[in-house]
């Protein structure tokens, strides 16, 4: 039963790839001068054989002279053969055949999602109409070659992928940008979501801009975009480029840059813009700020029990890392003695400690809160922050609590 089953699926999948209507039947008989149907059968060619000695794929091609939909050794008249460094081989007379079985590739270029050194998309079948292209119920399949180092790819299209609302609420619609330098004539831009589906540009004059409506659950969503050109001499360059959103009901306004590998988040505030050259990536300006931002006072609220800051900054002056700013800040805070509980640097440079320390001038605790911020905290050197105020109910004490 098993093998009955296998049979009727296999003589299925045969009949849906090889037949059609009687124009086509009628146009393959007659440039053939045969009463046979042309089949291709693909062979990965691993590294160091003979045809490409860095790999590829064969493309054997023949006529099923005996009809039973496969092509037997002896039906095997051409082939041929793309290798991953980008040359191309055949062997056999039969040029009809060749011109019946066509194959398009097409350059895949540097720092593409897929191939990040480049390579090649391998797309053949079987012209059963005899209009000497490939149509979209023609393609047998599509193969993707990526390339090792040993193939000269074609530059990058797409210098990033940017969207100023990374970090969005569910059913929100956001903008995604493609940073592209001076978009070339013949190009074609296809979005799609994580699923394949295409997604169309709201403006067709503007392909680089996609508006997208997201999801309703939280989590992340995956968006690309595949840019196609073609040259004068009809050499296609293809590449594709992912961007990720984040979906949350904590919505933030943060621009993201998608890069090779890394999608960079900048805070509110900044806009990108293309640049072209041996670069991929984007230039980033500051929005202009309106008036600027003055220090003033904030008074500790009554009855506080704990008090602390968090905040991020360049090393400056106090160190090169942060076991060096960590142990400056500690040293300068006129401290009479001090015992370390804990210390723990983690892989990443981070550093976590605790300390009981003993002043040698009694303090309240926001005023050293104060002063330590100003050691750590401020983010350029001569920096000015706010003014801490302690609460009245504070104590001065030389052993902080």
């Amino acid at each position: 039963m098993n093998k009955i089953l296998k049979l009727s699926a296999l003589t299925l999948s045969i009949a849906s790839l090889y037949g059609c209507n009687s124009e086509s039947t009628e146009n393959v008989e007659k440039s053939s001068e045969k009463n046979h149907f042309a089949l291709i059968e693909k062979i990965t060619l691993p590294e160091g054989n003979e045809i490409c000695s860095v790999g590829g794929i064969q493309l054997i091609i023949g006529y099923d002279e005996n009809n039973n939909k496969i092509l037997d050794d002896n039906e095997k008249t051409t082939d041929k053969s793309i290798c991953n460094d980008g040359s191309l081989n055949k062997s056999g007379e039969d040029e009809i055949l060749l011109n019946k079985a066509i194959v398009n590739i097409g350059m895949i270029t540097k720092g593409d999602s897929q191939c990040e050194l480049g390579g090649q998309e391998v797309i053949y079948g079987v012209d059963k109409n005899g209009n000497a292209a490939l149509e979209v119920d023609e393609i047998e399949d599509n193969i993707v070659l990526c390339a090792k180092g040993e193939l000269t790819p074609p530059d990058a299209l797409i210098n990033a992928l940017t969207t100023t609302n990374s970090i969005t609420e569910p059913n929100s619609t956001i903008t995604i940008e493609a940073l592209v330098s001076n978009i070339p004539e013949n190009s074609t831009f296809v979005w799609s979501d994580a699923e394949g589906n295409i997604l169309a540009p709201k403006d067709l004059t503007k392909p680089e801009l996609l508006k997208v409506t997201v999801g309703e659950n939280e989590g992340t969503e995956i968006y690309q975009l595949r840019l196609t050109h073609t040259d004068d001499n009809g050499k296609k360059s293809i590449q594709t480029k992912k961007i990720s959103i984040t979906i949350s009901n904590l919505k933030s306004s943060v621009t993201s840059i998608a890069l090779k590998e890394k999608q960079v988040f900048l805070p509110e505030g900044y806009q990108t813009q293309a640049v072209s050259g041996d670069i991929t990536g984007a230039v980033i300006y500051a929005k202009p700020i309106i008036t600027n931002a003055q220090a003033k006072s904030i008074t500790t609220p009554e009855s506080t029990e704990l008090v602390g800051f968090v905040s991020e900054r360049k090393p400056l002056n106090q160190g090169k890392n942060t076991s060096d700013i960590l142990s400056n800040t500690i040293t300068s805070l006129d401290i009479s003695s001090i015992k370390e509980y804990s210390k723990t640097v983690l892989s990443n440079g981070d550093i976590a400690a605790s300390y009981n320390i003993e002043l040698k001038i009694a303090k309240k605790p926001t005023d050293l809160l104060s002063d330590i911020m100003k050691k750590i905290a401020v983010n350029k050197i001569g920096g000015n922050i706010d003014t801490l105020i302690p609460a009245q109910s504070e104590i001065e004490k030389t052993i902080p609590v």
